[in-house]
């Protein structure tokens, strides 16, 4: 996390109900700018060993977009 808090923080799994929220709130975050995709990523990770399955935690295109989007405004 860019704030240097951790993951397991911020989206804390732990149990099934659990894990559907946070991936639930990392699609959130990431649509609203917050987190970036690999962010995301983590957190679905995180969530598929919760739910006993392996998670690909596929980004739509438009989300990565606009991801580099924000980071290349960052830089200049």
């Amino acid at each position: 996390m860019r704030s240097g808090l951790s993951i397991d923080h911020i989206f804390p799994i732990r149990n099934d109900a659990s894990a559907r929220l946070m991936r639930l709130k990392a699609d959130c975050l990431l649509q609203a700018g917050v987190i970036d995709a690999e962010e995301r990523v983590a957190v679905y990770a995180s969530a598929g060993a919760v739910l006993g399955f392996a998670e690909t935690a596929a980004i739509p295109a438009s989300a990565l977009r606009r991801t580099e989007a924000r980071e290349a405004a960052l830089v200049h």
